[in-house]
């Protein structure tokens, strides 16, 4: 994936999967900022400081709203990406 904060979006094998909205919260932007700034690691530290998992989950579940070939979650005190098997 490749992640563009200055224009919101979110890219998978350069085709555009998701536009956020200029009202989108900063959880949200927080986490796809740090993926891209670790080279798309399969896995990242949640970046919400302090961490809270219900802020985490409602972030994830934001990115995830409408995505077919990824998928986020919480992976304990983490967050990882993975492609959505058999997706187009």
């Amino acid at each position: 994936p490749t992640w563009s904060l200055s224009d919101r979006t979110l890219l998978f094998n350069g085709e555009k999967v998701r536009q956020f909205s200029a009202q989108t919260g900063k959880s949200v932007l927080d986490i796809l900022s740090t993926f891209e700034e670790c080279g798309w690691q399969n896995r990242i530290d949640d970046p919400l400081s302090p961490p809270d998992a219900d802020a985490t989950k409602l972030a994830l579940r934001t990115i995830n709203l409408g995505l077919v070939r990824l998928r986020f979650k919480k992976d304990g005190d983490g967050v990882k990406w993975e492609v959505i098997p058999n997706s187009p």
